[in-house]
């Protein structure tokens, strides 16, 4: 699963024609959403990041009829010029209708936005690195384990009997724990 760019006319574009966006998509109608509007400046984006969240909600999000979709929008402000840390945190701890991402201090292409945004919503740029398991097992001897050992499997059932033996086992367990020290 990963975001491709949806091609067509965008309504954004009418509300604001001198503003660049793209809408993004995993498709299907279970789908996950990622706008992305680019900002020229920090003024910028403090001017129309609420009006574009809000227009999205209004004329995007209330469209949808999945519970899924509707509740997995993002919008990604992107801005080649440093943002204050007070504005990004607004922007991106305003959870209202969406989850906003701040992308600041970079030109970056419409293919590098929608990479960035694959990797920040699905950890696509995490690789996995199998573990080797050292397969050489120790078992050292001690008071504990001989006496877990002892006392043999815990019984599970809701019988009289099965629960008298649980409170035996945990009762000799406690008096290890207490001769120890």
């Amino acid at each position: 699963m990963h975001l491709s760019k949806v091609d067509g006319d965008l309504f954004l574009n009418h509300h604001y024609p001198k503003e660049k966006f793209i809408l993004t998509s995993t498709g299907g109608e279970d789908s996950i959403s990622c706008f992305v509007h680019w900002v020229s400046n920090s003024d910028s984006l403090e001017k129309y990041w609420a009006k574009v969240s809000s227009l999205i909600a209004v004329e995007y999000q209330s469209s949808l009829t999945s519970v899924f979709a509707s509740w997995n929008i993002y919008l990604a402000f992107v801005c080649s010029t440093p943002v204050e840390r007070s504005l990004k945190y607004r922007i991106e701890n305003d959870r209202f209708s969406m989850r906003k991402v701040v992308i600041d201090d970079r030109d970056l292409t419409e293919d590098q936005v929608i990479h960035f945004m694959n990797n920040e919503i699905f950890c696509l740029d995490l690789e996995l690195i199998p573990e080797v398991i050292d397969t050489t097992i120790v078992q050292p001897s001690s008071k504990f384990k001989d006496l877990v050992t002892g006392l043999g499997d815990i019984p599970l059932t809701t019988s009289d009997t099965s629960s008298k033996r649980r409170i035996e086992q945990l009762q000799a367990l406690m008096l290890l724990n207490k001769n120890e020290n």
